[in-house]
């Protein structure tokens, strides 16, 4: 399902640790830190951009579709 809702920074920020497999509450300095990311990690699993702490294709296609620091594509080296 495709989505034409904008992502924020934050959630760019979020796809690309769930890609990298990293905590998606790292960096998190206080709790409004924590609550803006939770925020942002409800409205990705909403849009069907995170699976549980999982990034989907969706996810993938949606930080490709960022226009600053593309991701390199599957299988090239």
């Amino acid at each position: 399902m495709a989505t034409t809702k904008r992502i924020t920074p934050t959630m760019v920020a979020v796809l690309r640790m769930a890609l990298d497999g990293k905590s998606l509450y790292g960096f998190c300095m206080n709790r409004a830190d924590h609550g803006a990311r939770t925020g942002s990690i409800v409205a990705l699993r909403k849009r069907g951009l995170l699976s549980a702490n999982e990034i989907t294709e969706e996810g993938r296609a949606a930080l490709e579709a960022q226009p600053s620091n593309p991701l390199p594509r599957r299988g090239a080296a």
